[in-house]
């Protein structure tokens, strides 16, 4: 097939431009959280906020090629968050192949980081089945981070003082690393006794 792949993702972009995709914006799929130190803007894309299932994933696909095209055209970093993401709102592999094979040459480029925050394990594989589509740069530039104080040091100083994240994304961090957070409040506790 001699098609050019990102053809579509300009052909989507005109259709979003056309389309009412206001229901999507509605579930707050990714927005920007302000910029890092050296000026990129900050991404979050919150992977459990798409309703795969229920969803039409091209429409999907159109609202965030439209939100992001003009911010890719600068360096960037992305948050992915895939904190309790479940069976229902989880992307097809073919699908997520898909918008990797069609995506313009700015995204791959201008992409400073990608951390994926509370990856699963299903997440990591099917990286790991794309790795013969994806280079040596994109490796460079992927970290994972399991706990949301790992995604602050990925940052560099100073980046995460702008990062918002939904408070859901905070509950599930706790319920996946409450014995560590229960040793910071008792270490917190001790700290505050031994100074009174």
């Amino acid at each position: 097939d001699d098609r050019d792949p990102t053809a579509e993702y300009y052909a989507l972009l005109a259709e979003a431009a056309d389309e009412d995709l206001s229901d999507i914006a509605a579930l707050n799929i990714v927005y920007q959280s302000g910029e890092d130190a050296a000026g990129r803007a900050i991404i979050v894309f919150m992977a459990p906020h798409i309703p795969a299932t229920r969803v039409d994933q091209g429409r999907v696909a159109k609202y965030l090629f439209s939100v992001l095209d003009d911010v890719v055209e600068r360096a960037f970093v992305l948050v992915y968050v895939h904190s309790s993401i479940s069976k229902s709102n989880t992307p097809s592999y073919p699908w997520l192949l898909r918008i990797h094979s069609m995506l313009p040459r700015p995204w791959r480029k201008n992409l400073h980081k990608l951390i994926v925050l509370h990856p699963a394990f299903w997440l990591k594989a099917a990286l790991l089945f794309m790795r013969p589509k994806l280079s040596k740069k994109f490796w460079a530039k992927l970290t994972y981070c399991d706990q949301v104080r790992q995604l602050y040091r990925a940052l560099p100083r100073g980046e995460h003082d702008v990062l918002l994240l939904p408070e859901s994304v905070y509950r599930v961090d706790q319920a996946k690393n409450n014995a560590e957070y229960r040793a910071a409040l008792g270490s917190r506790s001790a700290a505050r006794a031994a100074a009174a």
